[in-house]
């Protein structure tokens, strides 16, 4: 039952991008989506939540906040291009385990969010340790740089912010 209300408050979350998203123009559609990855962007997800229609799903989201933590290392060693490798696998791994739960989106550089409408500790932990097992595969079977991922999670239920960025904020200080 849990697992039906959150894929629900989920199709929520989606069906407001499923809405907003397709009416833009070309221009209007770049404040949105992050062009070399072709995800969501932190502005696209601040826009969301400030939607009437998401704020009551504000009240039970859990956002996580993950780092290609040896990004930096790989643009030293390999160069960039292995870097934008590196970003665009990762981005490929978290889109096919992170649609699953929820949204994700891409905070900029070498960070990224999972957003999950009424999250539990236990549903956040499962959508990371699949992420988790993927990137491991990846590392074991690609031949690319191995990427090191650092994650933490905010779960609003435990903090009741009024605003996302709030929920944001808490969990780009647990990482950093």
């Amino acid at each position: 039952i849990f697992w039906t209300l959150s894929m629900a408050a989920t199709a929520v979350l989606r069906s407001i991008c499923s809405i907003v998203l397709p009416a833009l123009d070309k221009n209007e559609m770049q404040r949105y989506i992050q062009e070399s990855s072709g995800m969501l962007n932190r502005f696209s997800c601040d826009s969301l939540f400030n939607s009437d229609e998401v704020k009551e799903v504000l009240s039970k989201v859990g956002c996580a906040m993950l780092e290609i933590s040896n990004l930096p290392a790989i643009n030293n060693e390999f160069g960039r291009d292995a870097g934008d490798v590196a970003i665009n696998e990762f981005c490929e791994m978290l889109e096919n385990v992170g649609n699953d739960y929820g949204i994700v989106v891409r905070n900029g550089g070498n960070e990224f969010l999972i957003v999950i409408a009424n999250c539990t500790s236990e549903l956040m932990d499962r959508c990371l340790e699949e992420l988790n097992n993927s990137v491991d595969l990846y590392n074991e079977t690609s031949g690319n740089s191995a990427l090191e991922i650092r994650s933490s999670y905010v779960l609003n239920a435990d903090n009741n912010f009024t605003r996302f960025s709030e929920v944001i904020t808490l969990a780009y200080h647990q990482l950093h």
